[in-house]
């Protein structure tokens, strides 16, 4: 067995898109300015061993975030906070309503039973050596994959 990465990658950009609120949802963080809208990017934070097999296999978990920026220099100013905002909380609301995506996980590890439960974060970041600015919320969703490595002797 291994972990099935197209599959929770096709669900995570799912979800994304289904939010209704991104002009783009990319599996990479982009080389240059990614434009004027709200953008995603969905990429691995971490992955780890969790104590939930039993003997025979390893069950992970695999934490991915989810980055959404917005232009600082958006019109009109006071819409792009408000926007992000609600993106987060779309992506938010909709991985805890869909808590095993579509039966791909065990759980999405909403209130950390493994370890750190889904957060999100507020921040800025730039692109082209500093010369574009964007207003960020970087969102952990923590999956629970069953059965992923098998354990033998």
């Amino acid at each position: 067995m291994s972990l099935n990465i197209d599959t929770l990658l096709n669900e995570l950009v799912s979800h994304a898109l289904a939010s209704g609120y991104f002009d783009a949802v990319n599996t990479h963080e982009p080389d240059n300015s990614p434009g004027n809208g709200l953008t995603c990017h969905v990429i691995l934070d971490r992955v780890s061993p969790v104590n939930s097999s039993g003997l025979d296999y390893t069950t992970l978990r695999v934490a991915f975030l989810f980055e959404l920026i917005y232009p600082v220099t958006a019109l009109p100013r006071d819409q792009g906070e408000n926007e992000i905002i609600k993106a987060m909380d779309a992506l938010m609301n909709l991985f805890t309503g869909d808590f095993t995506m579509s039966d791909n996980v065990r759980m999405v590890d909403a209130l950390g039973a493994y370890g750190e439960g889904m957060s999100a974060i507020a921040g800025y970041t730039s692109y082209d050596k500093g010369a574009s600015w964007y207003r960020n919320i970087e969102i952990t969703v923590p999956l629970i994959v069953d059965n992923v490595w098998e354990q033998v002797a």
